[in-house]
């Protein structure tokens, strides 16, 4: 969700789990820490976690979802052409 702080979009699908929130509240230092190690992990070019996901470059947007993504060891990923609109660079990621 391109409104909220990038540390927010990175767990929404994940945000009623244990790791990030306890009896219906948020932790949000585990929100924070964990969308850090993401920044980090995937070179995503941004001021911070709680800059607007929104406010993020294509190719930075693209490393966000796919570490939001790839975070939490899925069986199965299926994208569709999921290096479009990036740079050389970046696809090589």
């Amino acid at each position: 969700v391109t409104n909220l702080p990038l540390a927010d979009s990175m767990v929404l699908p994940r945000i009623g789990t244990s790791a990030f929130s306890v009896r219906g509240l948020l932790k949000p230092d585990a929100i924070r820490a964990f969308a850090e190690a993401q920044i980090k992990a995937y070179d995503i070019r941004c001021p911070g976690p709680m800059m607007r996901a929104g406010a993020l470059s294509g190719g930075n947007l693209q490393k966000a979802l796919l570490a939001r993504e790839l975070a939490f060891d899925p069986k199965v990923l299926i994208v569709s052409q999921p290096t479009r609109g990036l740079d050389v660079g970046a696809a090589r990621f």
